[in-house]
């Protein structure tokens, strides 16, 4: 399955800015696994659709950063479990 979203937000800036679009795909066999540096884009119950950078991978789930220092991410969110992970980022399209 393949996505297209578009990112509401800087928690990555300035690699993906407000307003740029991505491409994500949630096969893993196509694009391979998901790994640290992937970015990732997942359902929170709190915050709605989220995109941030996996920084480490544990048995039930990522540590996933933004890129700017106001970023939620999991220092708040705690680990993020892989069913709620829609896809991998395989294609950036800037603004």
């Amino acid at each position: 399955m393949i996505k297209v979203l578009k990112i509401k937000g800087d928690s990555l800036y300035p690699q993906y800015k407000n307003g740029d679009f991505v491409v994500i795909a949630r096969s893993p066999f196509l694009f391979g696994k998901i790994k640290i540096g992937d970015i990732i884009v997942f359902q929170h119950a709190q915050y709605g659709l989220m995109i941030k950078k996996v920084l480490e991978i544990h048995s039930n789930g990522y540590d996933v950063r933004g890129s700017i220092v106001e970023s939620v991410d999991s220092r708040q969110l705690g680990l993020i479990l892989f069913n709620t992970v829609l896809g991998k980022v395989i294609w950036h399209i800037r603004q």
